[in-house]
């Protein structure tokens, strides 16, 4: 699915312009703009990622998520083991 897309200016070191030229020439990338919204997005993306993961982090310092956590493992397991067992039977 296209997304709209906005017109921006970005300033960035000249050294980096050469290099997005030089991929673009070498046929790695399409153009400057598709080098420059690609590395946005793995930037934006891994930044969520530090984020949930931060999260997360504090999830395995909660006492009560703790507890909670292990109650619900004791109250799955034996389907877990018959769904392990179904599983094994057919292969």
């Amino acid at each position: 699915m296209r997304q709209e897309r906005t017109r921006t200016t970005v300033a960035i070191s000249a050294h980096l312009l050469r290099l997005a030229d030089e991929a673009v020439r070498e046929g790695r990338a399409k153009s400057r703009n598709q080098i420059v919204t690609e590395a946005l997005e793995e930037l934006l993306s891994r930044w969520e990622g530090e984020r949930i993961d931060a999260a997360f982090q504090g999830m395995s310092k909660d006492a009560d998520y703790q507890k909670e956590a292990r109650q619900i493992l004791a109250e799955f397991a034996d389907s877990d083991l018959e769904a392990s067992d179904h599983i094994e039977k057919g292969r």
